[in-house]
């Protein structure tokens, strides 16, 4: 399907705690798409940089790192520390490096653009996928909801891990990690001009995939058999 003008790419971005990735899901079922979470590559990458930084690396160590993240399903993304909340907060900073996200840009359009078969196309959901990524598709969605609420479905998230979860560290720790997204000064998060926008703050999972959804239609993408 590479290059297949008929190849269905949905762009999903927005803050953290918005419901991307729940969203990402829904989609990719209903449109029989693949499902693509950028944020996993730069947590796999996180994980096996530990308290490396990406430019102290060599041109071969780079490369040793990316590589297995060509291929859908990846062994460093289900890494058991991949969902941790200190491996997003890594995640965050590696990802304003200007190097590694110019490594990372072909990797994403090239998995973007050659979904398995039978599927018809990928769902990526990240910071910069309909500004940076995937700027030419027409489906592009920018998932927003106000930061209290935000932070209480990730608290919900890890308290149900960890009962010593604090409220306010979650809403510092989310409030930190927006500034750094929508500051870094490459790819910031920031809503495509083509962009529809939801603001999921008085949605459940269940509004949220419909109105995408209905959304979506409204660009001419349509579900088939």
């Amino acid at each position: 399907m590479n290059s297949h003008q008929n190849t269905i790419m949905i762009a999903i971005d927005g803050p953290a705690g918005s419901g991307k990735g729940v969203l990402a899901r829904h989609l990719a079922a209903h449109y029989r798409l693949q499902w693509i979470d950028s944020g996993l590559m730069y947590r796999a990458i996180a994980i096996q940089l530990g308290n490396r930084c990406w430019t102290s690396l060599t041109a071969d160590e780079q490369r040793h790192i990316i590589a297995p993240l060509r291929a859908a399903g990846a062994p460093s993304e289900s890494h058991p520390a991949i969902r941790h909340e200190s491996t997003a907060q890594k995640a965050s900073m590696i990802a304003q490096t200007a190097a590694l996200r110019t490594a990372l840009l072909p990797i994403q359009r090239a998995r973007a653009n050659n979904p398995p078969a039978p599927l018809r196309g990928s769902v990526m959901d990240g910071r910069d996928i309909g500004t940076d990524v995937l700027p030419h598709t027409p489906y592009k969605i920018y998932l927003t909801a106000s930061l209290a609420i935000r932070a209480k479905r990730r608290y919900k998230e890890l308290h149900n891990v960890s009962k010593t979860t604090r409220m306010d560290d979650v809403m510092d720790d989310m409030s930190r990690r927006d500034a750094w997204d929508r500051e870094r000064p490459v790819a910031p998060l920031r809503k495509a001009k083509d962009a529809l926008t939801i603001d999921s703050t008085h949605m459940d999972e269940e509004e949220t995939w419909q109105t995408a959804c209905r959304l979506l239609k409204t660009r001419g993408l349509e579900r088939t058999p």
